[in-house]
């Protein structure tokens, strides 16, 4: 029952996919985003001008056995170069804050294992740039990212303050 199920669903989001009319402009993107510190985590971008060019970006991962929350000012730039071949292709860059509930925190030295347990609430501050490709014909949205941060109020050595991530959205 569970294989039936998930293949009626898989061939929805397929014919879904490949039927969609895409507009040349969209406004809500919705996806998953996996971080080299964060692991997975919920994605939603939201463009606030019909030219696509600043937005929203709100991330909520699960680092350190914990839960974070992202929201990002981002500045989106398409590719106007003739140079640069494959169509689709745009450049972000923004700026943010995140707020979050860490689970285990306490670090000896970067890259090693936590040596005590606490359960903290974190504010920090963030920014975030990238590039992204728009995919041709169907309305997803694929994009790298480096996202370096800060937490202001716990001010431990942090295990990593630069994060690498991934994107996929659906676009609409």
């Amino acid at each position: 029952m569970v294989k039936t199920t998930f293949s009626k669903l898989t061939f929805i989001l397929i014919f879904v996919l490949f039927t969609y009319s895409v507009k040349a402009q969209y406004s809500t993107g919705i996806g998953l985003r996996y971080g080299t510190e964060s692991q997975i985590g919920l994605s939603l971008l939201q463009f606030f001008s019909d030219r696509n060019q600043s937005a929203a970006d709100f991330i909520i991962s699960a680092p350190h056995s914990g839960v974070r929350g992202n929201a990002f000012y981002e500045i989106h730039l398409r590719n106007h170069s003739e140079k640069i071949e494959m169509s689709g292709i745009g450049f972000f860059f923004g700026v943010g804050g995140h707020v979050g509930r860490y689970k285990t925190i306490d670090w000896e030295k970067s890259g090693t294992d936590p040596i005590g347990k606490e359960n903290i609430v974190a504010v920090g501050i963030d920014a975030i740039a990238g590039i992204e490709w728009k995919l041709p014909k169907i309305p997803l949205l694929l994009s790298l990212d480096v996202h370096p941060f800060l937490d202001l109020n716990y001010m431990k050595q942090q295990p990593e303050i630069v994060e690498l991530g991934l994107s996929l959205k659906y676009l609409f």
